[in-house]
């Protein structure tokens, strides 16, 4: 991850370190990262078709590359200051809620006088702030449910901590400019709270 991408997270205090941890395919290197609480302009992003057997909440390059453009012309429109390259939010707990309770938005996280446009289909959203773990996959939507599975139920609870909320945030850091075929790059944010259960022990991790 480059430094401006660092820096666009809000991180405090101690210099950002990392750590290998085992993972269920080969390992995800994970950090933590502290962002500050933002305001933003969201764009709800249409779920997969039901025929869709490509993937199961891959979210089309198309939709995302045409999300980014509109978000961006509305902010440059509302004369708004751009805080940080638009991040996908996950509204849901994946090791919790159905799939097809999942729903995902684009935001675009801002500084001014924001104000909605119906008309375009964009709302306004606050990025909540706090305590996140962050990893990277190149493995593109399809790999989500493996990280996601080991992040929440093997992870946290290993660490002493749990999900804060049903938003998880994620930022595509390459490939967005291709046709789709080849997985993308994403960046992926778990925001985490100390948890008072009982913590796991490495006999029981999957």
């Amino acid at each position: 991850m480059t430094q401006e991408h660092q820096a666009g997270t809000g991180r405090r205090g101690a210099p950002y370190a990392y750590s290998d941890n085992p993972g269920p395919n080969g390992g995800y290197t994970l950090g933590q990262a502290f962002r500050s609480t933002r305001r933003a302009l969201a764009l709800a992003l249409d779920k997969p078709a039901e025929d869709d057997k490509t993937s199961k909440h891959g979210i089309a390059v198309e939709a995302l590359r045409d999300g980014q453009s509109k978000l961006a012309q509305i902010a440059a429109v509302q004369q708004l200051r751009v805080l940080e390259q638009p991040l996908i939010a996950l509204h849901a707990n994946p090791l919790k809620d159905r799939l097809r309770d999942w729903t995902w938005e684009l935001v675009l996280p801002v500084l001014g006088q924001a104000k909605a446009d119906a008309e375009a289909g964009v709302t306004l959203t606050r990025i909540y702030g706090g305590a996140y773990v962050e990893t990277l996959t190149t493995g593109g939507f399809d790999d989500l449910d493996t990280l996601y599975s080991y992040l929440i139920g093997t992870y946290l609870p290993h660490h002493k901590h749990q999900l804060t909320r049903p938003v998880i945030l994620h930022r595509v850091m390459d490939g967005l400019a291709g046709d789709g075929r080849t997985p993308l790059t994403l960046a992926v944010y778990v925001p985490i709270v100390l948890s008072l259960q009982r913590p796991t022990q490495p006999d029981e991790q999957a």
